[in-house]
């Protein structure tokens, strides 16, 4: 049986996944040693977030952590992905733990929780070797469906793929639903140094004091828009993604071979298993899930912007050579730890309360 102290020491593990734009759209209830894992709709749902695509890959980095913390305090797991989604959508999961026989794993992944987070730094050093970049795709390869594709300098797959993924991240700035979206979720009030326990904080963001005053004014459409008539969003496309791409060593697409919401989960439990391997191996990694998500096609977006995501689909398949692209990440060794950190907030806000 578990014990108090062994459910807090999980949870507290799950709360340390990562989440699109650090949401943690996800609750929990205990159910003896079962533990039950919800979307929390007052999190979720958001114009990206259609069919809960990123709201299954943070649980399902949430899920992988709970794993491999139980299995580092020496019990199984047992996952039952959807257990009544007809009935309830919003129920992703069932895990069950109890005692384990087995020798205790090694457990340099449970040590890298609490220290991996997004990196949004650069430029970083290299080169990722290629013993360590063996060892990153055969953690993608330990959930069923999931690979890790390395894009290499020069490569034609390389090329292709940062194109696709300027054009993701540039349409985050031109398309005024994913706009609003996108600095809804920056914590301003924080101000430029502060920190916040739900959504972005300005100092995770990374973004230099010179031009935080001009960032901070684009949150209103009007000047958006006014900018991107001069060629603004792709300035910003350029400068969110393509130049510190471009200044890292390393470069990989997580690629999943289905589209419905239990490839997603093992998707993000892939994602979580790569991270923390990288982070054990002292490696940094920035995620952009803006070209597979958009990709998917399952993001509403103005109709004068649909052919662009048929295009970014296109590309990150072909990367892929069959299945699909869901995952950028950016790799590298940064100088010092990153202390531009993403909180989160009370494990209490995270409990389930049926009828909420």
């Amino acid at each position: 049986m578990l014990t108090p102290r062994d459910k807090n020491t999980l949870l507290e593990a799950a709360v340390a996944a990562p989440s699109a734009d650090n949401s943690q759209p996800w609750l929990y209830r205990w159910m003896g040693d079962a533990l039950d894992l919800w979307i929390d709709a007052r999190r979720a749902g958001k114009p990206s977030d259609a069919r809960y695509v990123l709201s299954d890959l943070g649980l399902g980095a949430c899920i992988e952590n709970l794993c491999i913390q139980a299995r580092a305090l020496g019990y199984t797991d047992k996952v039952q992905y959807l257990p009544d989604e007809e009935q309830d959508p919003l129920w992703v999961a069932r895990l069950e733990f109890s005692p384990s026989n087995k020798e205790p794993p090694d457990t340099a992944l449970a040590q890298a929780i609490p220290r991996r987070c997004t990196d949004r730094r650069f430029p970083w050093k290299g080169p990722v070797e290629e013993a360590l970049r063996q060892a990153l795709a055969a953690e993608a390869s330990q959930l069923p469906g999931a690979r890790l594709v390395w894009l290499d300098p020069g490569s034609q797959q390389r090329h292709a793929v940062l194109k696709a993924l300027q054009t993701a991240e540039s349409l985050r700035f031109q398309s005024r639903r994913l706009h609003h979206e996108l600095f809804s979720s920056i914590c301003f009030s924080a101000g430029r140094k502060g920190a916040c326990p739900e959504g972005l904080s300005p100092r995770s963001l990374g973004i230099e004091a010179p031009v935080w005053p001009f960032f901070k004014a684009l949150r209103h459409w009007p000047l958006m828009r006014a900018f991107n008539a001069i060629g603004g969003a792709r300035l910003m496309g350029l400068r969110s993604a393509v130049l510190p791409v471009r200044l890292s060593p390393g470069l990989a697409l997580l690629c999943i071979e289905g589209e419905d919401r239990p490839a997603i989960l093992a998707a993000g439990r892939a994602l979580e298993r790569v991270w923390l391997r990288a982070t054990a191996a002292g490696l940094s990694i920035q995620p952009y899930a803006a070209p597979g998500v958009l990709g998917l096609g399952f993001v509403e977006v103005e109709a004068r912007f649909q052919d662009r995501l048929g295009l970014i689909r296109q590309a990150l398949e072909q990367a892929c050579s069959g299945g699909c692209g869901l995952l950028l990440l950016r790799m590298g060794r940064a100088a010092g730890l990153n202390k531009n950190r993403g909180a989160r907030r009370p494990l209490s806000s995270f409990e389930w309360r049926g009828g909420e």
